[in-house]
């Protein structure tokens, strides 16, 4: 059947008879309000339990010169990580905004081993949030519900943002960024980690330009990344298999990145690249 000239075309709809199967076009925004459920529902199941960190971590072979405390070294890779993410960049007495803070625990860790001046972690999730909240207590600490695209802050407000696997089910990269760049000042850095496919890799640091950024530092930890997630493989899978309904242990397991697991393989084979950078505002955009 041949469709007129009237008709729009790409809808993602097909007209009856063509013996073609519908595509499924998701919008940036049906991504966002089911990446926000998804977590809801990872925060519901865990609830009061002592889960603080739902990243990949990182890891290196031989001694780490990160000193922890003996109840601390379960969480090591994630710790880790976070100390990664922040190295080249003082934070004492800086004023710390963590976007995507998940369960707090980098928060957490930023707060009490670097002496910011104070460290606001905002997540959209209310149940994670609420699990911070309830969690963590120091002074100059505060978790508050956000959103990394719509932030309701001041202007020029923090010296740091930190984003650390979070990026990436973000529905607009560009709204992200100009967010970003609207609550730090002049000269602030965001210190932003995460995975991306490696075909991506150019276009996500042509965004770090449009929206006013410099690149500063920029380092690949995919095999660091790799490392951490096969030492916690056997974790992940057994804290899965104890608290996640029989019939969605697969979908968990996915998700967790442990071995076996998609995201696992495409950081293996290299298709999947895990970055971190060290980016400085600059006066203007573009």
């Amino acid at each position: 059947m041949t469709r007129s000239k009237a008709e729009p075309a790409g809808d993602g709809r097909e007209s009856r008879g063509s013996g073609r199967a519908p595509r499924l076009r998701l919008t940036q925004s049906f991504r966002r309000e089911m990446a926000l459920r998804w977590y809801e529902y990872i925060n519901h199941l865990l609830g009061r339990k002592a889960i603080r960190f739902l990243n990949y971590g990182f890891a290196e072979p031989g001694p780490s010169r990160l000193r922890l405390a003996p109840h601390e070294e379960e969480d090591r890779i994630f710790y880790e990580l976070y100390n990664r993410v922040v190295a080249g960049v003082p934070l004492r007495g800086r004023r710390v905004l963590e976007i995507g803070c998940g369960r707090g625990g980098g928060a957490w860790f930023v707060a009490s081993r670097f002496a910011p001046a104070r460290v606001l972690a905002i997540d959209r999730s209310p149940t994670a949030i609420a699990y911070c909240q309830g969690t963590y207590r120091r002074a100059r600490l505060r978790f508050a519900v956000g959103d990394a695209e719509a932030l309701d802050l001041p202007p020029d407000s923090f010296d740091v943002v930190l984003s650390v696997e979070a990026s990436h089910v973000y529905g607009s990269g560009d709204r992200f960024l100009a967010e970003v760049h609207q609550v730090l000042r002049f000269g602030g850095h965001l210190l932003l980690a995460d995975y991306r496919p490696r075909r991506r890799v150019a276009a996500w640091e042509e965004q770090f330009r449009r929206a006013g950024f410099r690149v500063e530092k920029k380092e690949e930890i995919s095999a660091q990344v790799l490392l951490s997630l096969e030492r916690s493989s056997e974790r992940r899978v057994r804290l899965i298999r104890k608290w996640t309904p029989a019939a969605l242990v697969w979908l968990f397991t996915a998700f967790s990145g442990a071995r076996g697991s998609r995201n696992y393989g495409r950081l293996r084979r290299g298709e999947f690249a895990y970055l971190r950078y060290r980016l400085r505002k600059v006066m203007s955009k573009g």
